[in-house]
């Protein structure tokens, strides 16, 4: 073995393994559509999760008041494949969402959501 051909393959290990790791690890982005964090009651907002590499079986999650809940899991909410719309916001549907792996050992980034009343001023 010549003195160059060691570090070739370190390199080479290295590469692989580091493929192999971020092969494992699906990454996942939540957005909202319209791109905007406030919506008013009575609106229409969809999250999509975003899925590097298809679909994982993500499914949404909320943190409200205190709490963990599924998200999109209301009768104002319809999920088809990997988005979820709120047809009719209410003040309930504010909160922190984010996308969970069905084994719950991936997370998407958070999103929070503020649905809030329409006020007039003449």
């Amino acid at each position: 073995v010549t003195p160059l051909a060691v570090p070739y393959l370190i390199v080479r290990e290295c590469v692989l393994i580091l493929f192999s790791v971020s092969e494992g690890y699906p990454q996942a982005v939540l957005t909202l559509q319209p791109a905007w964090a406030q919506i008013f009651t009575g609106e229409t907002v969809t999250l999509s999760c975003e899925v590097e590499g298809g679909s994982a079986d993500w499914r949404f999650k909320q943190y409200r008041d205190g709490r963990e809940e599924a998200g999109c899991s209301d009768q104002y909410s319809s999920r088809y494949g990997d988005s979820c719309t709120i047809s009719t916001a209410q003040y309930n549907h504010s909160g922190v969402y984010w996308c969970e792996s069905a084994s719950g050992q991936e997370r998407s980034n958070a999103v929070t959501l503020t649905v809030s009343s329409k006020s007039f001023t003449f």
